[in-house]
């Protein structure tokens, strides 16, 4: 991650060069940093599938066929996916997509699914407009109860009403100490 107070073309087309994780001009807010940071924790995470950063060269498709149904994933992360929609895209087998995905995420597909989910329901319940039922439903949760328990099991033991309340106290307090 480059931080920098050089915005010109020269400078950014030089580090474009070096596939940075992130690129932060100063002056820069801490939503910069915080941003940049889970940029870059998204990047790590998916480094197996992205050809151009692996270390080694790949000989066939499979990275492709995996980065497609990660697509499939972000683009469809409000509705139901089953694993069935996702082995179609690949045109695999579905015990050798689930194998292949686990060996290139680190985690089965399902799983991932679900960390998904549960990282846009962390971003919408930043959001005061959004009541954790309407966030439950919207993400295709049976129900509320199914999604809190989904949510502790990867937050910590921490509920979506304490994850809330503390991100939205210490907005407020981020807030009064800029003031």
């Amino acid at each position: 991650v480059y931080i920098t107070t050089y915005a010109d073309k020269s400078t950014i087309d030089r580090v474009k060069e070096t596939r940075p994780y992130g690129y932060i001009v100063k002056p820069f807010k801490p939503i910069d940093i915080i941003t940049t940071v889970l940029m870059v924790l998204n990047n790590y995470k998916h480094k197996n599938i992205d050809t151009q950063r692996s270390e080694t060269p790949h000989t066939d498709d499979t990275p492709f066929r995996i980065k497609e149904t990660i697509n499939y994933i972000n683009d469809n992360i409000f509705e139901k996916i089953e694993i069935a929609d996702l082995v179609t895209l690949t045109k695999w087998k579905k015990h050798h997509f689930i194998r292949v995905f686990t060996k290139h995420m680190g985690v089965t597909p399902y799983q991932y699914i679900l960390s998904r989910k549960i990282d846009k329901a962390k971003t919408m319940l930043l959001d005061d407009t959004f009541s954790i039922s309407e966030i439950a439903f919207e993400l295709g949760f049976q129900s509320y109860s199914n999604f809190c328990i989904a949510f502790k099991k990867m937050n910590e033991n921490q509920t979506p009403e304490d994850y809330k309340k503390h991100n939205i106290t210490n907005k407020r307090i981020e807030k009064a100490q800029q003031l």
